[in-house]
C-alpha cells in the first residue's frame, strides 16, 4: 500500500468535504443576498451542487478499495476507471468553482468571502494535483500499452523464427 497515494485521495475526500460545506453554506444564504440568489441559478452552481457529491463518494470509494486490495494487481484497472470516470468532471467542477467565485467576487457577493477565498486557493492546488497526476497517469499507461505491444511482438517473433527455421533450406 502506497501512503502517497493514501494521502492523496484523503485530500481530495478533505476538499469535495470542504466544496460540499460551502456550497451548501452558500445555499442557506444566511447573509441573505440577492445576488447570491442569482448565482444559484447558473450552470456552475447546479454543477458544482450535483458533480462535487459523486466525487466526493467517488473518492471515498477508491480509499476504500487502495485498502481491500492485497497487491497492485488492479491497478491498471483503478487507473482507467479514475481516468474514464473522474479526470473530467473533476476539471470541469475545478473550473465551475473558480469561475462562479470570480463572478460572485466581480459583482462583490457578501456571502461566505473567507470560504470562498479558501476555497478558491485549494481548488487551484487541487487543479494542479489532478493535473500532474494526470499526466503520470497517462504516462504509465503509454508505458504499460508500449510494453505490452513490445511483448506481443516478441512473440510473434518467436513464431515467425520457428516456423522460417523449419522451413529454410539449408
Amino acid at each position: 500500500m502506497n501512503p502517497v497515494v493514501i494521502i492523496v485521495q484523503l485530500l481530495f475526500i478533505f476538499y469535495y468535504a470542504y466544496v460540499i460545506y460551502v456550497f451548501y453554506k452558500l445555499h442557506q444564504n444566511s447573509c441573505q443576498c440577492d445576488k447570491l440568489e442569482g448565482f444559484k441559478k447558473t450552470w456552475n452552481f447546479r454543477y458544482i451542487s450535483i458533480v462535487t457529491p459523486l466525487l466526493f463518494l467517488y473518492s471515498v470509494m477508491g480509499l476504500i478499495k487502495i485498502f481491500k486490495e492485497q497487491n497492485g494487481g488492479s491497478m491498471y484497472q483503478n487507473v482507467l476507471a479514475i481516468i474514464s470516470l473522474c479526470y473530467f468532471s473533476s476539471f470541469v467542477n475545478d473550473y465551475a468553482i473558480i469561475s462562479l467565485f470570480h463572478t460572485m467576487e466581480k459583482k462583490n457577493c457578501p456571502c461566505q468571502t473567507k470560504n470562498r477565498e479558501i476555497l478558491t486557493t485549494a481548488t487551484y492546488v487541487k487543479a494542479i494535483v489532478n493535473l500532474y497526476i494526470y499526466i503520470k497517469v497517462m504516462a504509465v499507461l503509454d508505458k504499460k500499452f508500449f510494453n505490452k505491444i513490445k511483448k506481443k511482438m516478441e512473440k510473434e517473433q518467436k513464431k515467425s523464427k520457428g516456423w522460417n527455421h523449419r522451413f529454410s533450406i539449408q
